[in-house]
């Protein structure tokens, strides 16, 4: 500290002595402390100089990564082949570029007791079916794209998977975007997932049988 601004505290002061002004300490621009904005510092008196002498007036803060969808998985004890025998005869083709199928399947069916399965575990949590469908896939054919909505979830119920097909994509390629790997399943496991998640069914070598179906609220 600068002599001319000590004090002496306790000592006894003459006034007649002629007493400076108290000067405040100017600190240098280095030497400040840049208000605090979320743990991030830099020196809002000295902005950054680039190498062509002109001045910058953006930072770059980071980057942002916040997207979390939940889904539900629950395994079924079943014998998936016995469902895959009655396909022919409870399934009608509605769709033959997706290889989608209406399904009514008797109640005593296997695949009707996929459906009685699925339905004790939604009235838990007060949801019902509202519709399901059959998609059926076989080697090198083109993805199936699921249908979204804004209100409701779906459920995915994995009758027949080969290795590395029927994954589930997170798929924004409608838009843009990317496909990213969601989930793999497997036969007899039953996935619940938001209605809004876009999402599709990839193809490879494999086939792959899957139920799908919008749940709804009660």
């Amino acid at each position: 500290m600068d002599n001319e601004n000590q004090l002496r505290w306790g000592a006894p002061v003459n006034e007649s002595q002629d007493l400076k002004p108290w000067k405040n300490p100017t600190p240098s621009p280095d030497t400040q402390t840049p208000p605090e904005n979320n743990n991030i510092r830099f020196n809002f008196n000295k902005p950054h100089q680039s190498s062509n002498n002109s001045l910058e007036h953006s930072f770059f803060l980071g980057k942002v990564s916040n997207l979390n969808i939940e889904s539900l998985n629950y395994l079924l004890l079943l014998n998936t082949q016995e469902c895959i025998q009655e396909l022919p005869s409870i399934s009608k083709e509605v769709d033959n570029t997706k290889q989608k199928y209406d399904i009514n399947p008797p109640k005593e069916s296997s695949i009707g007791g996929i459906i009685e399965q699925i339905h004790n575990i939604l009235i838990k949590s007060n949801h019902k079916i509202n519709n399901c469908y059959l998609y059926q896939n076989f080697k090198n054919k083109d993805e199936i794209k699921l249908e979204t909505n804004s209100t409701n979830k779906k459920f995915i119920f994995f009758i027949k998977k080969d290795i590395d097909s029927g994954n589930l994509i997170f798929d924004l390629s409608n838009i843009g975007g990317p496909q990213l790997p969601f989930y793999k399943g497997a036969p007899g496991v039953l996935t619940i997932i938001p209605g809004w998640v876009p999402l599709s069914l990839n193809s490879s070598e494999g086939n792959f049988i899957v139920i799908v179906g919008d749940i709804t609220s009660f």
